[in-house]
């Protein structure tokens, strides 16, 4: 206790952050772990409007503007704002979530960790933006798999300033519960084109097929997906109840039989969240073979198919039947998720954190 105390008093990190409170779950879960052993210090660009509600979190918070700027502002011009800001503080360690600008990039006095959860390597290719990532004042750059890591090094970013970290889960929140006899299959997440056409189909081919079948699908619902229900006369079998905040999530997969990952091609090799929140929740799943699904494959938790809609249908279907082959993989997913609790990947960000500062020191 006493180190972490003399860590916490010694090293001031900072990040910063187009607006606050936060959208982004694993953002804030990660900075409310790192509080516990550093002093924490967010620059938020604005405020946003209104949800989700701001809470009294353990690191301090300073705006830039103490006020709500339109979203076409915010987030063009809010990690230009809070990182220009953040510079007239002294910091340590900048722990960096978002864009990485150029006057942060020329003027900071503090050595960079970027943390790179989603990277866009189109656009870096594109841009060769991945240059700005082999400047000297970014120390490391953190990836979640092995695959995001080998992407970026192929582009030419220094391959030892790459360090793996995945996302974590929360143990305490997503636990292990009965499968339920409803035939409720459920999928939470964005629904962009190359996820929602896989699903559409497949839920066709399910509905047709079992009719006790119901789909449970958490998250925004453009109105394109909400016409297409309607035309293929799904729409009295989908649950769509919106955005559920995160900590809301676990009666939801309480409901499900089975959990679903539909993407029709590899991004670039992330951890989506939502994997980990379905095994932790001991919930048999199906993806498609894409590059984020390969915690399922690692843990042996679901079921992989081809981005096929005859394939994937036929995959959920078999699991609404076979109850044990879904009690297995469930068991499977379960005990690889308890590797990737929040307190577990905030020490990985903890140590390099002091590496990055004693190094600097």
């Amino acid at each position: 206790m006493l180190a972490k105390t003399r860590v916490k008093l010694r090293i001031r990190v900072s990040s910063t952050v187009s607006a606050y409170p936060f959208y982004n779950y694993r953002y804030v879960r990660l900075l409310r772990e790192l509080a516990s052993r550093f002093r924490i210090r967010v620059f938020a660009a604005s405020k946003l409007p209104s949800k989700p509600p701001e809470e009294r979190e353990p690191f301090q918070v300073v705006y830039a503007l103490p006020l709500t700027l339109p979203r076409n502002i915010r987030y063009r011009l809010g990690p230009y704002i809070s990182q220009i800001y953040s510079m007239a503080y002294q910091s340590d360690v900048i722990l960096l979530f978002e864009k990485l600008t150029k006057p942060l990039l020329l003027f900071s006095r503090a050595p960079i960790i970027l943390d790179m959860d989603d990277p866009d390597f189109e656009r870096l290719a594109r841009l060769r933006a991945y240059k700005a990532l082999n400047s000297d004042k970014v120390k490391k750059i953190v990836v979640p798999s092995e695959i995001a890591r080998r992407r970026l090094s192929s582009l030419g970013v220094i391959r030892e300033k790459l360090e793996v970290i995945p996302n974590g889960v929360d143990l305490r929140l997503f636990k292990p519960r009965p499968l339920p006899s409803e035939e409720v299959v459920l999928y939470y997440g964005t629904l962009t084109p190359n996820r929602a056409r896989l699903l559409l189909k497949s839920m066709k081919l399910v509905c047709s097929a079992r009719p006790a079948s119901r789909f449970l699908v958490i998250g925004e619902a453009p109105r394109p997906f909400i016409e297409a229900l309607k035309s293929l006369k799904l729409l009295s079998r989908v649950e769509l109840p919106g955005f559920i905040p995160h900590d809301m999530l676990p009666s939801y997969l309480a409901r499900a039989r089975v959990c679903i990952f539909p993407q029709e091609n590899s991004l670039g090799g992330r951890l989506p969240m939502k994997l980990l929140d379905y095994m932790a929740s001991g919930r048999p799943i199906v993806a498609t073979d894409v590059d984020e699904s390969w915690p399922v494959k690692e843990a042996g938790s679901g079921i992989i198919t081809p981005p096929d809609p005859a394939a994937f249908a036929e995959a959920i279907l078999k699991l609404l039947d076979d109850e044990r082959l879904s009690l297995e993989l469930a068991r499977n997913g379960l005990r690889y998720a308890r590797n990737f609790s929040w307190e577990k990947i905030a020490a990985k960000y903890a140590k390099l954190i002091e590496e990055v500062f004693t190094a600097a020191a």
